[in-house]
């Protein structure tokens, strides 16, 4: 097997080097965002390991242990060959990473993973265990971190970012445009106007509001679709997020009206759809159908800290064709959010959760 190393300004960019130097039979083992420690500030690079099957290299015949006829008449005897150590059977080597498959398998379904995507963790990881030496753990970790598409940073272009927020009731969609504008507003520097178009929910738009007036920035409400429109045509800040009312996903009225306001919005808009962590499969199937008339852009998933299976990092991206864009911790605004990465679901989904870095430090730089 035949491991190489490429890094990219883009994902993109990264893909079409493996794939000219490798082909399209090449997997891709591992993808990490980096960034050196001088270019805090700046766009992160991509890191892309990517392998390829291929005959092991031929070894080396053992040379024989002399005889008495080869020693010559002369001279000290050398010195007897050590011992090897006996190596396990190739049966019972198997039997063994059949079993570490099997458990991490397990360990992926139980935090309710999508059993097929599962599958495809564990045996990518134990290819690259074989390949790199890494403990299983390690390569589980890669693995998970590999199979979540993210959102790139997002930068100021010249002309406002629109941001809207859809998704059912309760998932956090009002808290967690609190948090994006609080953090884009103080820790980068972004001029951020909020809006809203959830005049059904009672509370909704004061609770917004109170947000607002916090960080000092203006709101608007939008109560229809001309009313949205208006009020994107005359943006002129960074970023304008913009709130929706949640609704049940069988509810086709609300549902219509939603996808109206997306499609009213500017080409260049990003529409995230907030599920929280904590949906079950066969609930989050039917969400990720309902939505499917609207463009989704990216995805947040809400409340990781209130459930330990959090599939849905993965499999919330995986069924709605849309990359992962941001992770909220918890209740507090602005501080329980974080940017999505690979790291960052690997954390979640099997280890300690530990926040990572400011959401807004790479929007930071126009």
């Amino acid at each position: 097997m035949r491991l190489r190393r490429y890094t990219a300004p883009s994902i993109k960019e990264a893909l079409e080097k493996v794939r000219a130097e490798m082909g399209d039979g090449a997997l891709i083992i591992e993808t990490r965002r980096v960034r050196p420690w001088w270019r805090r500030w700046g766009k992160a690079s991509v890191e892309v390991v990517a392998a390829l099957d291929g005959p092991s290299p031929p070894e080396r015949p053992r040379t024989a242990s002399p005889t008495l006829a080869d020693r010559p008449a002369r001279g000290p005897a050398p010195a007897p060959e050590a011992p090897r150590v006996a190596q396990p059977p190739p049966r019972l080597q198997v039997r063994e990473d059949g079993t570490r498959r099997a458990e991490w398998f397990e360990r992926l379904v139980d935090s309710d993973v999508e059993a097929s995507l599962a599958w495809e963790i564990v045996q990518r990881a134990e290819l690259l265990a074989r390949a790199t030496g890494r403990t299983m753990s390690e390569a589980v970790a890669t693995q998970v971190a590999a199979s979540v598409p993210t959102m790139p940073l997002w930068e100021r272009k010249g002309r406002p970012l629109f941001v809207m927020m859809v998704g059912p009731t309760g998932t956090g969609k009002t808290t967690t445009l609190a948090k994006l504008a609080a953090n884009f507003a103080l820790v980068g520097g972004w001029r951020v106007a909020l809006v809203t178009t959830d005049t059904f929910r009672i509370g909704a738009i004061q609770q917004l509001r109170t947000y607002a007036d916090l960080v000092g920035l203006p709101l608007q409400v939008a109560n229809d679709v001309k009313e949205l429109q208006a009020a994107t045509a005359a943006a002129t800040h960074d970023l304008v997020l913009i709130d929706t009312a949640g609704h049940n996903p069988g509810d086709a009225e609300r549902l219509a009206r939603t996808e109206a306001l997306a499609r009213a919005l500017p080409a260049h808009a990003v529409i995230l759809l907030v599920v929280p962590a904590g949906m079950r499969q066969g609930d989050l199937r039917e969400l990720v159908a309902a939505y499917r008339s609207i463009p989704i852009g990216g995805i947040v998933v809400t409340k990781v800290d209130e459930t330990r299976c959090r599939g849905v990092l993965l499999n919330a991206p995986r069924w709605a064709q849309a990359p992962l864009a941001y992770i909220a911790t918890g209740q507090m605004v602005p501080d329980d959010i974080e940017l999505a990465d690979g790291e960052a679901v690997a954390r979640w989904l099997l280890g300690s959760g530990r926040r990572s870095e400011p959401v807004a430090e790479g929007g930071a730089a126009s």
